[in-house]
């Protein structure tokens, strides 16, 4: 565990989560993507705990005494995306690169916001986090990741 209490895998210096074969599940409403907490949990932390959208937003402290925030997959990691991205180029999707340190607020504003509040979030974190993405071989367009938000 580190200082914050979590577990990680070894990585050595390295990231091994996304070059791992995604695994899959049936769900309730068909195949689901079965994401490793600790994926999220070490982007969180590289974050340090603040919210990508904003900086200055707060939440309140855990029992780990870290501010309470949660990983948003920018790529949205359903089955077909990961099919999508592990066929293309061989990497998994549930990666640190991939997802984002947000506050419920802006997360849920992501999900459930106007179409216009959605499209700004998510241009404003695709350009923060494109060139990371493009750093471990996961290649998508602004255009490409509006479509998948459903706002094109």
């Amino acid at each position: 565990k580190n200082k914050d209490g979590f577990a990680f895998p070894a990585y050595g210096s390295g990231n091994r989560a996304g070059k791992q074969q995604p695994s899959y599940s049936d769900g309730t409403s068909g195949r689901i993507v079965v994401k490793k907490a600790y994926v999220s949990k070490r982007a969180l932390r590289k974050a340090k705990f603040k919210c990508e959208f904003d900086g200055s937003h707060y939440t309140f402290l855990t029992d780990k005494v870290v501010p309470y925030m949660e990983g948003h997959h920018l790529i949205p990691c359903t089955a077909p995306n990961a099919e999508r991205f592990w066929s293309e180029n061989k990497r998994n999707i549930d990666c640190v690169e991939n997802i984002i340190c947000l506050c419920p607020t802006c997360h849920r504003r992501i999900h459930f916001g106007s179409k216009d509040e959605k499209e700004s979030i998510i241009r404003y974190l695709y350009n923060k986090r494109k060139s990371l993405l493009q750093n471990v071989g996961i290649e998508i367009s602004i255009d490409e990741l509006m479509t998948l938000y459903n706002l094109n």
